[in-house]
């Protein structure tokens, strides 16, 4: 079984699996706890680690169970920062979003905007090879805050049903 030859502060560590997303986002609750009740829809950071971890485990490990993936999630004002590393050979999945475009929507091209949608979501994204090999791909996003709607704002246009 393959493991990081070192450790990283604020890193939790889990093993490939079709259940790994689950066990990291009952990890990940505590930290994005206070962005939550501070108004901010944490929803785009579950969305950006679900794309970075499964790219990991699907096109990195080939869906080879037990393989580890690192992952640090850091909370700063509006920003989140995070951080996905893994021992896969190596692929610069940041350059390969940033020169990749959608496929077009008569195409029928099923899969394939899991990057496009990483490099839309992100103010930064960067790959670096580890000492150990490997990929490390790190990410800056900007939080939104959740929107409210007003009463005033609710339309049913409907006839007759709600005007």
């Amino acid at each position: 079984m393959r493991e990081f030859h070192d450790r990283r502060p604020g890193e939790v560590v889990i093993r490939t699996s079709p259940h790994m997303l689950q066990v990291l986002f009952d990890g990940l609750k505590q930290t994005l706890a206070p962005a939550e009740q501070q108004g901010y829809d944490t929803s785009r950071v579950y969305l950006l680690l679900d794309e970075m971890v499964s790219n990991a485990y699907r096109h990195g490990y080939n869906e080879q169970d037990d393989e580890p993936v690192g992952v640090r999630v850091r909370v700063q004002g509006d920003y989140v920062y995070v951080a996905v590393r893994d021992l896969a050979p190596t692929f610069d999945s940041a350059r390969h979003a940033a020169t990749r475009t959608a496929p077009p929507p008569d195409s029928g091209a099923t899969g394939g905007m899991g990057l496009v949608i990483v490099q839309s979501m992100c103010e930064s994204l960067v790959h670096q090879v580890p000492k150990e090999g490997g990929n490390a791909v790190y990410a800056v996003m900007k939080m939104q805050r959740r929107g409210r709607l007003s009463p005033a704002r609710v339309h049913v246009g409907a006839q007759g049903h709600g005007d």
